[in-house]
Protein backbone atom coordinates (compact mmCIF):
# COMPACT_ATOMS: atom_id res chain seq x y z
CA UNK A 1 0.00 0.00 0.00
CA UNK A 2 1.38 3.67 -0.98
CA UNK A 3 0.51 6.92 1.20
CA UNK A 4 0.95 9.96 -0.23
CA UNK A 5 1.94 12.66 1.16
CA UNK A 6 2.36 16.26 0.64
CA UNK A 7 5.75 16.82 1.90
CA UNK A 8 8.49 17.97 -0.36
CA UNK A 9 11.32 15.53 -1.10
CA UNK A 10 13.61 18.23 -0.94
CA UNK A 11 12.83 18.37 2.84
CA UNK A 12 15.14 17.52 5.65
CA UNK A 13 13.79 14.75 7.48
CA UNK A 14 14.19 11.08 6.09
CA UNK A 15 10.59 10.09 6.79
CA UNK A 16 10.00 13.18 4.06
CA UNK A 17 11.55 11.39 0.98
CA UNK A 18 11.90 7.54 1.85
CA UNK A 19 9.88 5.49 -0.33
CA UNK A 20 6.74 4.16 2.03
CA UNK A 21 7.91 0.52 0.76
CA UNK A 22 11.21 0.99 2.64
CA UNK A 23 9.78 2.58 5.97
CA UNK A 24 7.41 -0.24 5.83
CA UNK A 25 10.19 -2.63 5.86
CA UNK A 26 12.22 -0.75 8.50
CA UNK A 27 8.86 -1.12 10.84
CA UNK A 28 8.31 -4.84 10.18
CA UNK A 29 11.55 -5.08 12.38
CA UNK A 30 10.50 -3.59 14.92
CA UNK A 31 9.12 -4.81 18.40
CA UNK A 32 5.37 -3.83 19.49
CA UNK A 33 6.40 -1.04 21.82
CA UNK A 34 8.37 0.69 19.42
CA UNK A 35 5.58 0.62 16.81
CA UNK A 36 3.48 2.10 19.30
CA UNK A 37 6.07 4.85 19.57
CA UNK A 38 6.02 5.16 16.16
CA UNK A 39 2.20 5.91 15.94
CA UNK A 40 2.41 8.87 18.18
CA UNK A 41 5.55 10.08 15.89
CA UNK A 42 3.42 11.08 12.94
CA UNK A 43 0.22 10.56 10.99
CA UNK A 44 2.29 9.12 8.20
CA UNK A 45 4.34 6.51 10.65
CA UNK A 46 1.22 5.68 12.09
CA UNK A 47 -0.56 4.50 9.07
CA UNK A 48 2.86 2.59 8.55
CA UNK A 49 2.70 1.04 12.10
CA UNK A 50 -0.71 0.94 13.35
CA UNK A 51 -1.21 -2.58 10.72
CA UNK A 52 2.13 -4.34 12.11
CA UNK A 53 1.10 -3.05 15.82
CA UNK A 54 -2.40 -5.20 15.38
CA UNK A 55 -1.31 -8.17 13.58
CA UNK A 56 -0.04 -9.95 16.29
CA UNK A 57 -1.17 -9.11 19.56
CA UNK A 58 -0.48 -11.11 22.55
CA UNK A 59 -2.19 -9.27 26.21
CA UNK A 60 -1.79 -10.76 29.13
CA UNK A 61 -3.33 -7.94 31.74
CA UNK A 62 -6.89 -6.61 31.97
CA UNK A 63 -6.12 -3.52 31.71
CA UNK A 64 -4.19 -4.27 27.97
CA UNK A 65 -7.21 -6.22 26.78
CA UNK A 66 -9.46 -3.13 27.84
CA UNK A 67 -7.37 -0.90 25.68
CA UNK A 68 -7.12 -3.01 22.62
CA UNK A 69 -10.59 -3.07 23.10
CA UNK A 70 -11.12 0.58 23.23
CA UNK A 71 -8.85 1.16 20.52
CA UNK A 72 -10.81 -1.10 18.51
CA UNK A 73 -14.37 0.17 18.90
CA UNK A 74 -13.18 4.00 19.32
CA UNK A 75 -10.39 3.65 16.18
CA UNK A 76 -11.76 6.04 13.25
CA UNK A 77 -9.50 4.25 11.02
CA UNK A 78 -12.34 1.58 9.49
CA UNK A 79 -9.54 -0.92 8.33
CA UNK A 80 -7.88 -1.17 11.23
CA UNK A 81 -9.79 -4.28 12.68
CA UNK A 82 -8.86 -5.78 9.55
CA UNK A 83 -5.34 -5.75 10.76
CA UNK A 84 -5.34 -8.44 13.09
CA UNK A 85 -4.51 -11.93 12.27
CA UNK A 86 -3.43 -13.02 15.84
CA UNK A 87 -4.77 -12.71 19.10
CA UNK A 88 -4.09 -14.82 22.54
CA UNK A 89 -5.38 -13.55 25.65
CA UNK A 90 -3.21 -14.94 28.09
CA UNK A 91 -4.02 -15.62 32.28
CA UNK A 92 -4.00 -12.05 33.38
CA UNK A 93 -0.76 -11.31 35.38
CA UNK A 94 -2.25 -8.28 37.21
CA UNK A 95 -4.97 -8.61 40.26
CA UNK A 96 -7.31 -5.98 39.26
CA UNK A 97 -11.05 -6.02 40.15
CA UNK A 98 -13.30 -8.39 38.44
CA UNK A 99 -14.52 -6.64 34.83
CA UNK A 100 -17.66 -5.71 34.97
CA UNK A 101 -20.38 -7.07 32.72
CA UNK A 102 -20.77 -3.69 30.39
CA UNK A 103 -16.82 -3.82 29.78
CA UNK A 104 -16.78 -7.43 29.25
CA UNK A 105 -19.81 -6.95 26.36
CA UNK A 106 -17.98 -4.08 25.36
CA UNK A 107 -14.59 -6.52 24.91
CA UNK A 108 -16.82 -9.23 22.80
CA UNK A 109 -17.93 -6.30 20.22
CA UNK A 110 -14.20 -5.36 19.97
CA UNK A 111 -13.45 -9.08 19.61
CA UNK A 112 -16.06 -9.40 16.77
CA UNK A 113 -14.59 -6.65 14.66
CA UNK A 114 -11.60 -8.87 13.81
CA UNK A 115 -13.17 -10.88 10.99
CA UNK A 116 -9.82 -11.57 9.38
CA UNK A 117 -7.73 -13.83 12.62
CA UNK A 118 -6.68 -16.67 11.66
CA UNK A 119 -5.44 -17.58 14.95
CA UNK A 120 -7.85 -17.42 18.42
CA UNK A 121 -6.81 -17.73 22.21
CA UNK A 122 -8.86 -17.19 24.81
CA UNK A 123 -7.46 -18.82 27.87
CA UNK A 124 -8.41 -16.08 30.50
CA UNK A 125 -11.18 -17.50 32.52
CA UNK A 126 -12.33 -14.24 34.15
CA UNK A 127 -14.08 -13.16 31.01
CA UNK A 128 -16.91 -14.69 29.59
CA UNK A 129 -16.79 -14.85 25.42
CA UNK A 130 -20.07 -16.30 25.21
CA UNK A 131 -21.41 -13.27 23.34
CA UNK A 132 -18.14 -13.92 20.92
CA UNK A 133 -18.98 -17.55 20.50
CA UNK A 134 -22.86 -16.89 19.51
CA UNK A 135 -21.82 -13.97 17.00
CA UNK A 136 -18.40 -14.13 15.75
CA UNK A 137 -17.74 -14.67 11.97
CA UNK A 138 -14.06 -15.28 11.45
CA UNK A 139 -13.97 -16.94 7.81
CA UNK A 140 -10.16 -17.37 7.80
CA UNK A 141 -10.13 -18.96 11.85
CA UNK A 142 -7.27 -22.09 11.34
CA UNK A 143 -6.33 -21.85 15.51
CA UNK A 144 -8.57 -22.09 18.21
CA UNK A 145 -7.54 -22.23 21.78
CA UNK A 146 -9.77 -21.83 24.40
CA UNK A 147 -10.41 -22.26 28.28
CA UNK A 148 -14.21 -23.79 28.60
CA UNK A 149 -16.23 -23.13 30.63
CA UNK A 150 -19.23 -25.34 31.15
CA UNK A 151 -21.87 -22.97 30.74
CA UNK A 152 -20.24 -22.17 27.77
CA UNK A 153 -20.95 -25.54 25.83
CA UNK A 154 -24.33 -24.59 23.93
CA UNK A 155 -22.91 -21.28 21.93
CA UNK A 156 -19.08 -23.07 21.76
CA UNK A 157 -20.60 -25.86 19.68
CA UNK A 158 -22.32 -23.09 17.48
CA UNK A 159 -19.22 -21.34 17.08
CA UNK A 160 -17.50 -24.39 15.97
CA UNK A 161 -20.37 -25.58 13.32
CA UNK A 162 -19.58 -21.92 12.22
CA UNK A 163 -16.34 -22.29 11.71
CA UNK A 164 -15.31 -25.82 9.49
CA UNK A 165 -12.01 -24.17 8.53
CA UNK A 166 -10.47 -25.50 11.72
CA UNK A 167 -7.36 -27.03 11.47
CA UNK A 168 -5.92 -26.55 15.02
CA UNK A 169 -8.04 -26.72 18.04
CA UNK A 170 -7.89 -26.88 22.10
CA UNK A 171 -9.58 -26.93 25.00
CA UNK A 172 -8.46 -26.64 28.54
CA UNK A 173 -11.22 -26.96 30.86
CA UNK A 174 -10.89 -27.19 34.51
CA UNK A 175 -13.53 -30.14 34.96
CA UNK A 176 -13.71 -33.05 31.91
CA UNK A 177 -16.55 -31.51 29.76
CA UNK A 178 -17.66 -32.84 26.39
CA UNK A 179 -20.74 -31.72 24.26
CA UNK A 180 -23.87 -33.00 23.92
CA UNK A 181 -23.62 -33.83 20.04
CA UNK A 182 -21.01 -34.62 18.04
CA UNK A 183 -19.04 -31.83 16.02
CA UNK A 184 -17.72 -32.37 12.41
CA UNK A 185 -14.35 -30.11 11.70
CA UNK A 186 -13.13 -31.96 8.73
CA UNK A 187 -9.67 -30.32 8.31
CA UNK A 188 -8.87 -30.78 11.70
CA UNK A 189 -5.03 -31.36 12.12
CA UNK A 190 -4.05 -30.81 15.74
CA UNK A 191 -6.19 -30.87 18.87
CA UNK A 192 -5.62 -30.79 22.46
CA UNK A 193 -8.08 -31.74 25.03
CA UNK A 194 -9.98 -34.07 27.00
CA UNK A 195 -10.51 -37.56 25.96
CA UNK A 196 -14.41 -36.45 27.03
CA UNK A 197 -13.80 -33.52 24.10
CA UNK A 198 -12.19 -36.05 21.61
CA UNK A 199 -14.95 -38.44 22.00
CA UNK A 200 -17.70 -35.89 20.14
CA UNK A 201 -15.18 -34.95 17.57
CA UNK A 202 -16.88 -36.74 14.27
CA UNK A 203 -13.39 -38.22 13.42
CA UNK A 204 -14.27 -39.95 10.09
CA UNK A 205 -12.68 -38.36 8.13
CA UNK A 206 -10.18 -36.31 10.00
CA UNK A 207 -5.93 -36.66 9.40
CA UNK A 208 -4.77 -36.04 12.39
CA UNK A 209 -1.09 -35.47 12.91
CA UNK A 210 -0.43 -33.87 16.36
CA UNK A 211 -2.77 -35.20 19.35
CA UNK A 212 -2.22 -33.44 22.96
CA UNK A 213 -4.60 -35.70 26.14
CA UNK A 214 -5.27 -33.59 28.75
CA UNK A 215 -5.72 -36.36 31.50
CA UNK A 216 -8.70 -36.28 34.28
CA UNK A 217 -9.06 -39.17 36.01
CA UNK A 218 -12.63 -40.40 34.91
CA UNK A 219 -11.11 -39.90 31.45
CA UNK A 220 -8.83 -43.48 31.61
CA UNK A 221 -11.88 -45.53 31.97
CA UNK A 222 -13.00 -44.78 28.72
CA UNK A 223 -9.32 -44.33 26.94
CA UNK A 224 -9.90 -47.79 24.73
CA UNK A 225 -13.07 -46.72 23.36
CA UNK A 226 -11.96 -43.21 22.10
CA UNK A 227 -8.63 -44.39 20.98
CA UNK A 228 -9.85 -46.84 18.69
CA UNK A 229 -10.78 -44.15 16.44
CA UNK A 230 -7.66 -43.14 15.95
CA UNK A 231 -6.33 -46.85 15.24
CA UNK A 232 -6.13 -46.24 11.17
CA UNK A 233 -5.06 -42.80 11.32
CA UNK A 234 -1.46 -43.15 9.91
CA UNK A 235 -0.67 -39.69 9.60
CA UNK A 236 -1.14 -39.43 13.48
CA UNK A 237 3.28 -38.67 14.33
CA UNK A 238 3.12 -37.44 17.44
CA UNK A 239 0.91 -37.58 20.84
CA UNK A 240 1.51 -35.79 24.01
CA UNK A 241 0.36 -36.50 27.25
CA UNK A 242 -0.68 -34.05 30.35
CA UNK A 243 -1.56 -35.33 33.77
CA UNK A 244 -2.11 -34.00 37.33
CA UNK A 245 -0.86 -37.40 38.36
CA UNK A 246 2.85 -38.63 38.47
CA UNK A 247 1.44 -41.63 37.16
CA UNK A 248 0.06 -40.56 33.83
CA UNK A 249 2.50 -42.23 31.93
CA UNK A 250 0.23 -45.72 32.42
CA UNK A 251 -1.88 -44.14 29.68
CA UNK A 252 1.21 -45.66 27.37
CA UNK A 253 0.05 -49.01 27.52
CA UNK A 254 -3.02 -48.03 25.75
CA UNK A 255 -1.32 -45.59 23.48
CA UNK A 256 0.35 -48.28 22.12
CA UNK A 257 -2.70 -50.90 21.56
CA UNK A 258 -4.24 -47.93 19.34
CA UNK A 259 -1.81 -45.95 17.85
CA UNK A 260 0.84 -47.80 16.43
CA UNK A 261 2.15 -45.31 13.93
CA UNK A 262 2.89 -42.73 16.28
CA UNK A 263 6.76 -41.61 15.68
CA UNK A 264 6.76 -39.17 18.60
CA UNK A 265 5.55 -39.57 22.62
CA UNK A 266 5.67 -37.12 25.28
CA UNK A 267 4.65 -36.84 28.59
CA UNK A 268 4.14 -33.51 30.63
CA UNK A 269 4.21 -33.63 34.59
CA UNK A 270 2.41 -30.84 36.34
CA UNK A 271 3.95 -31.80 39.48
CA UNK A 272 7.98 -30.95 40.81
CA UNK A 273 8.14 -33.82 42.82
CA UNK A 274 7.14 -36.38 39.94
CA UNK A 275 8.33 -40.13 41.23
CA UNK A 276 11.07 -42.01 39.29
CA UNK A 277 10.32 -44.97 36.99
CA UNK A 278 10.70 -48.31 38.89
CA UNK A 279 12.02 -51.28 37.38
CA UNK A 280 8.94 -53.08 37.36
CA UNK A 281 7.72 -49.80 35.29
CA UNK A 282 10.73 -50.01 33.43
CA UNK A 283 9.93 -53.38 31.96
CA UNK A 284 6.00 -52.89 31.65
CA UNK A 285 7.22 -49.62 29.25
CA UNK A 286 9.04 -52.01 27.31
CA UNK A 287 6.42 -54.03 26.64
CA UNK A 288 4.70 -51.24 25.41
CA UNK A 289 7.22 -50.29 23.12
CA UNK A 290 7.12 -53.53 21.17
CA UNK A 291 3.87 -52.77 19.38
CA UNK A 292 5.24 -49.13 18.38
CA UNK A 293 7.29 -50.14 15.32
CA UNK A 294 8.04 -46.35 14.02
CA UNK A 295 8.34 -45.13 17.42
CA UNK A 296 11.58 -42.42 17.48
CA UNK A 297 11.64 -40.17 20.19
CA UNK A 298 9.86 -40.92 23.76
CA UNK A 299 10.11 -38.30 26.35
CA UNK A 300 9.58 -38.59 30.01
CA UNK A 301 10.81 -35.19 31.11
CA UNK A 302 12.20 -35.06 34.98
CA UNK A 303 10.76 -37.79 37.00
CA UNK A 304 13.99 -38.45 39.65
CA UNK A 305 16.36 -40.77 39.12
CA UNK A 306 20.01 -41.07 38.55
CA UNK A 307 22.51 -41.22 35.02
CA UNK A 308 23.25 -45.31 35.77
CA UNK A 309 19.52 -46.18 36.38
CA UNK A 310 18.48 -44.24 33.39
CA UNK A 311 21.30 -45.54 31.04
CA UNK A 312 20.31 -48.88 32.02
CA UNK A 313 16.44 -48.09 30.95
CA UNK A 314 17.05 -46.76 27.72
CA UNK A 315 19.25 -49.75 26.44
CA UNK A 316 15.89 -51.74 27.74
CA UNK A 317 14.05 -49.83 25.69
CA UNK A 318 15.74 -49.10 22.37
CA UNK A 319 15.90 -53.47 22.86
CA UNK A 320 12.31 -53.45 22.46
CA UNK A 321 11.60 -50.69 20.26
CA UNK A 322 14.29 -50.79 17.13
CA UNK A 323 13.48 -47.65 15.80
CA UNK A 324 14.07 -45.10 18.99
CA UNK A 325 16.79 -42.78 18.62
CA UNK A 326 15.81 -40.49 21.36
CA UNK A 327 15.28 -40.77 24.92
CA UNK A 328 14.42 -37.86 27.49
CA UNK A 329 14.72 -38.84 30.78
CA UNK A 330 14.86 -36.93 33.86
CA UNK A 331 16.05 -33.80 31.70
CA UNK A 332 18.80 -35.62 30.73
CA UNK A 333 18.55 -36.09 26.14
CA UNK A 334 19.89 -39.83 25.19
CA UNK A 335 20.70 -39.85 21.90
CA UNK A 336 21.32 -43.30 20.17
CA UNK A 337 24.56 -42.45 18.61
CA UNK A 338 27.25 -44.69 16.44
CA UNK A 339 25.38 -48.08 18.18
CA UNK A 340 25.48 -46.63 21.54
CA UNK A 341 23.72 -44.25 23.87
CA UNK A 342 25.13 -40.93 24.67
CA UNK A 343 24.08 -38.19 26.92
CA UNK A 344 23.20 -35.32 24.66
CA UNK A 345 22.31 -32.41 26.74
CA UNK A 346 22.27 -32.26 30.91
CA UNK A 347 19.37 -29.67 31.92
Amino acid sequence: MVLTRSASRAAKCIFKWLPNEILHLVATELAPTDLAVLCRASRLLKNIASPLLYYSVELSTSSSLISFARSICQSVDASLPNSARLLEVAKFTDKKPPISPRIVKEINDALCRLIRLEVLILLQRSIDYTYLLEHGQFPQLVVFQYLVPSHALPALTSFLNRHKNITDLGFISPDSLKFSTPLSLPNLQSFMGSFAFLSTLDLTDVSLTHLTLLLYPPDIAVSHAVLVNLHEMKMLSTVEVMGMHANERAILHVIAGHLPHVQELVFHHFTSTSSPISPNESVNIAASLETLGELRSIDFGGVGGNVIEDRHMVAQWSAACKSLTSVILDERQWDFKENDWVVSWNL
